[in-house]
């Protein structure tokens, strides 16, 4: 964990629940050896599918349930990998059984990074102190790039119908470079804040040192510290990789290789895409997200959701209002606390959850814990619903005794908390 000397004993380690897998992928990711080939998703995809297969077979794991979880740009990674694997059609291999994914980036960057910048800011305004005269100037650019608008009927539910991009969003899905607000609202709280971190806002100065070298490695290191924990030879020699091998937390160059060294692929959450038809198959998908994250907006992948077709109708039928209920436990040690209680909102239809984390920022297992822990257990399917009251479900935590009073609703159900008049629930 960031600020920790050594290694500490996990208690939300997911090993806890079920057997795990981590792979460093795709090429040219961590510690995976060989030069990037892949030109978008269906490449990395099919890679991915040859690896898992070897290693099925190398370990005789055939008929295993497979989850598959991620985060961040894993959300493409994830829903098109997951999709190759149910259209095998072997079981054997490839029994894809539910997916995760955590603040992931599904749909069109200028909906998910942009569009919900200033409710986010509003929500967050003791952590992003802009003065009057510049949130003045956010605010009207965001009305000229027409996301206000887009706000207030893209977060109705049920959906009002298919919405087109604000003028502020490109065809591609891209932001019109002078609506890029949320670019300019973390430059300037950067001025008032030197360490501030767009990733989980709230965190206070100085400058935190990640053992992982996340996200600030190009200019932190501390004395005596001169890399990141996987970069250190003998955590690389207990790991069995090359010496020679260098660990960075974001790849130094391109991993698909196309001629702008980007993906050619579309977001999976989109008409047509992989995720809706892995929702689908599975009904089994959870998306979670941190409800601190300056990078992909809360909201934002809200919007995505609410703008997408699965099981024969569009988006979610009622707001995420259900309480996220984190059951007390027992901290086995102060390396590993993690909070419990009501933990902010889900909703979910036909096979897809979605939940919105207080207290979360982009890396939600890591800020909360017991939260993504809650959430494992879902996956699993070991709990009914993110609102069920019964303990976590691990031999050490499941006599704790729960509080037997009313939940009431969700914490974070919205960023602005704003009805519309006329057009029932809006943000």
């Amino acid at each position: 964990m960031p600020g920790t000397y050594l290694p500490v004993k996990n208690t939300w380690g997911w090993s806890n629940l079920t057997n795990m897998v981590w792979i460093d992928q795709p090429l040219g990711t961590g510690f995976s050896a060989g030069k990037p080939t892949a030109k978008d998703e269906i490449d990395l995809a099919k890679q991915f599918a040859g690896f898992w297969k070897n290693f099925i077979d190398t370990f005789s794991l055939h008929g295993r349930k497979v989850y598959i979880t991620g985060e961040s740009y894993a959300g493409h990674y994830v829903a098109y990998i997951s999709d190759l694997f149910i259209k095998n059609n072997d079981t054997e291999y490839y029994n894809v059984s539910g997916i995760a994914l955590y603040d992931p980036a599904i749909g069109y960057p200028g909906i998910d990074e942009q569009a919900s910048i200033i409710p986010f800011i509003d929500y967050n305004k003791a952590s992003i102190p802009l003065n009057d005269t510049y949130m003045q100037h956010l605010r009207e650019k965001s009305a000229s790039c027409g996301f206000d608008e887009y706000i207030e009927y893209a977060l109705q539910f049920p959906p009002l119908g298919p919405l087109k991009l604000p003028k502020g969003i490109l065809e591609n899905g891209t932001v019109v470079p002078e609506c890029d607000l949320s670019s300019e609202a973390i430059n300037a709280t950067a001025l008032l804040h030197p360490s501030f971190n767009a990733y989980i806002v709230g965190q206070p100065g100085p400058l935190q040192w990640d053992v992982m070298g996340f996200p600030y490695i190009d200019y932190y290191l501390p004395p005596g510290y001169d890399n990141p924990y996987f970069n250190q030879s003998e955590v690389k020699r207990l790991l069995h990789v090359p010496e020679d091998t260098n660990w960075v937390i974001c790849a130094e160059d391109p991993v698909f290789a196309t001629e702008d060294g980007n993906d050619a692929s579309p977001p999976p959450a989109l008409p047509g895409g992989p995720f809706a038809r892995v929702a689908e198959r599975t009904r089994n998908v959870i998306v979670a997200h941190g409800a601190l994250d300056m990078v992909i907006h809360l909201n934002g992948t809200l919007m995505t959701l609410n703008q997408l077709e699965w099981g024969g109708a569009r988006g979610f039928s009622h707001p995420p209002t259900h309480p996220f209920y984190v059951p007390y436990h027992i901290d086995a040690n102060q390396a590993s606390w993690a909070g419990a209680g009501i933990f902010g909102s889900w909703t979910a239809d036909r096979g897809i959850t979605y939940v919105g984390v207080a207290l979360a920022g982009h890396l939600l297992p890591q800020y909360t814990p017991s939260a993504a822990f809650r959430t494992l257990e879902l996956l699993l399917r070991r709990v009914a619903n993110l609102s069920d009251t019964a303990p976590f479900t691990t031999p050490e935590q499941r006599d704790v005794k729960q509080p037997d009073v009313p939940l009431g609703r969700g914490t974070i159900v919205a960023q602005s908390q704003k009805i519309i008049p006329g057009l029932g629930y809006g943000f």
